[in-house]
């Protein structure tokens, strides 16, 4: 959170404490996965791609990763990921068929690496990426805010979710979180999704507003997803 408050805050003098703190809690993390601290329940592919997150902060931040870089060399080559479709668990003919829940985890993980891949030369080869993880994503249904300002049914309002945060990070791995400029005529459906959505977070919040917000029962029945509408 505190490299996130780093990366985007416009103030310096936020920027500069939440640089202190970020870099601490990175280091002490680092450490961590370093000494090999994890769970036993943790696979090796998932300490990869803790690698691949801490390593995208640590070049964000100018900090030195010579030992996340040996790490995750070691466990590329340990845990058989130069196989494609074992380092994302999905063939890239099944993405079509990846449920909407499951996209956000797998489009991140598949920008973090080649995001890296870039910074390193294509340390860790793929056979596929983003090219095909977009291809996918032009086919998949993104369940839309209730037209009447609703979430009591709780199955659309947990598939509406889904598919808001798939829908926000779709733009991030366009722009690579704003290293590539992002055009909305490139993507004016996913553009008018979002806009759609934000318009309905909006509505809920004008509503809790009216209702008195915390103040009141009724108010605090209203829930708006205030980090949604950040996103």
């Amino acid at each position: 959170m505190f490299f996130e408050i780093w990366y985007t805050s416009a103030d310096s003098r936020i920027r500069c404490r939440a640089r202190g703190i970020a870099e601490a809690l990175i280091e002490k993390y680092e450490a961590s996965l370093l000494a090999g601290n994890q769970s036993p329940d943790d696979q090796g592919g998932e300490q990869f791609f803790e690698c691949m997150f801490l390593l995208r902060c640590k070049h964000e931040m100018g900090l030195d990763a010579t030992g996340l870089l040996a790490r995750a060399d070691m466990l590329y080559k340990r845990e058989g990921l130069r196989d494609t479709r074992k380092l994302f668990g999905v063939d890239v003919g099944d993405l079509q068929g990846v449920p909407v829940d499951d996209w956000l985890m797998l489009l991140m993980r598949v920008m973090c690496l080649e995001y890296n891949n870039l910074l390193h030369r294509k340390r860790w080869p793929l056979k596929w990426g983003l090219r095909e993880c977009f291809t996918a994503l032009r086919c998949v249904p993104l369940q839309p805010p209730p037209a009447d300002c609703n979430l009591d049914d709780s199955a659309m309002g947990e598939a509406f979710h889904h598919a808001f945060y798939l829908a926000t990070h779709i733009v991030y791995a366009i722009g690579a979180y704003s290293v590539v400029k992002t055009s909305e005529k490139d993507v004016p459906w996913l553009y008018k999704y979002c806009r759609e959505s934000l318009k309905f977070w909006m509505k809920r919040a004008r509503a809790k507003a009216k209702a008195g917000g915390h103040d009141t029962a009724e108010g605090r029945e209203i829930y708006v997803d205030v980090d949604g509408v950040a996103e």
